[in-house]
């Protein structure tokens, strides 16, 4: 995997119980209905992108799987509502949402 041209390393996952909830015409699984599956596998948190377009490529095999995918990020300015909850915290939250939109 490679952001930029630069490697990102996945953390592993080796398998944690989920309940998943199937909807009619799934394509996933077929099933509707709830039922029990396995979380797995490779994951990446990304740092925060600065704004413009980034590359994200990857690429892997394991046993007869494999996936070969290329996306292109484009990351928009922060927003002047980005930087006031980044900024915020639990108890202004709180008294921003009793107060209602603004």
């Amino acid at each position: 995997m490679a952001l930029d041209g630069e490697p990102v390393e996945p953390e592993t996952y080796e398998g944690d119980s989920i309940t998943v909830e199937g909807v009619q015409g799934n394509q996933v699984t077929g099933e509707e209905g709830r039922f029990t599956a396995t979380g797995c596998g490779l994951w990446v948190q990304l740092p925060p992108l600065a704004p413009g377009a980034h590359a994200l490529k990857i690429h892997g095999q394991s046993g007869d799987f494999s996936v070969d995918v290329d996306y292109v990020l484009t990351v928009g300015a922060a927003s002047a509502w980005t930087s006031r909850m980044e900024k915020a915290t639990p108890s202004s939250l709180a008294a921003a949402e009793r107060a209602g939109p603004s």
